[in-house]
């Protein structure tokens, strides 16, 4: 009986030795994807900035881009995402802000690279990158007019990709107009009580870049009335002037006829105090 029990236990002893080896291996069988993770955050003015898309794209030889991959940063500003190991290029898109420091160091200013840089991702993954974006803004600027005429007063909006008029401004007496707008796309609409709007569409893609020339040649409203070939508004300013310049001119008539006739000055002075008497 004692032997038939030791041989139990033998036995029992040899199938759990067995079956270590085989649970490490199927462990070790398990699917792997191959890939690391890769963990960072983006900040503004020292806080999360959420919405960042981040696209991750391998190069694949010099110069040369391959697949990319996205991640968006949350509202914290932090941002995961599992990569296989590689060298790859990434690319910050958020309206309104620019890549201006990571990890530390300032990117390369030149536009043509504006908002990427590099990373390195290792077969161990990554983490506590992280990236500070600025405030970037650029200018538009343009003349607003009717039959080659400044439009003084005209309205000029700037229009944001959600439909939301970020900026209005008004022409000076030259018909210009400048707006400063963080970076993005806008569609600029200028027009007047007197003429009809016009659009167009612009991008402001880096920091401090400057868009000349946006200029606007606005139609009359139907059912407007213009003199001269003017608005309303010029066609009165140009009459008041007409008026005004006739005006002064006979006051230097009358007094260049009072200096060869005094005697008229006289008749007008003698003649008013009469009034009062």
């Amino acid at each position: 009986m004692k032997n038939r029990f030791l041989l139990v236990v033998a036995l029992l002893s040899l199938v759990l030795v067995s079956a270590v080896p085989l649970m490490s291996q199927q462990a070790s069988a398990e699917p792997s994807d191959g890939k690391a993770d890769v963990y960072g955050e983006v900040l503004h003015d020292r806080l999360g900035l959420g919405g960042v898309e981040i696209v991750f794209e391998l190069k694949t030889s010099y110069n040369d881009n391959g697949a990319g991959y996205v991640a968006v940063s949350g509202s914290d500003g932090k941002f995961e995402i599992r990569l296989a190991p590689g060298a790859y290029t990434l690319t910050f898109n958020k309206d309104g802000y620019e890549l201006w420091i990571e990890n530390g160091n300032i990117v390369d200013p030149d536009p043509l690279f504006r908002n990427q840089t590099s990373l390195v991702v290792p077969a161990g993954g990554v983490s506590d990158l992280q990236y500070i974006m600025a405030t970037a803004f650029g200018t538009i600027s343009g003349v607003v007019t009717h039959n080659n005429t400044p439009v003084r007063g005209a309205s000029v909006d700037a229009v944001d990709s959600a439909g939301n008029v970020l900026l209005t401004e008004r022409t000076d007496d030259d018909g210009k107009y400048t707006m400063i707008l963080p970076t993005g796309t806008y569609t600029i609409v200028a027009g007047s009580s007197f003429h009809d709007s016009r659009t167009v569409t612009v991008s402001l893609e880096y920091h401090g870049e400057i868009l000349e020339n946006i200029d606007f040649e606005l139609t009359a409203r139907s059912g407007t009335t213009y003199l001269f070939d003017f608005d309303l508004p010029h066609s009165l300013m140009i009459i008041g002037g007409i008026i005004g310049l006739l005006m002064f001119i006979v006051v230097v008539l009358y007094r260049i006829h009072l200096g060869r006739h005094p005697e008229d000055s006289k008749i007008c002075s003698y003649s008013e105090k009469k009034d009062q008497e």
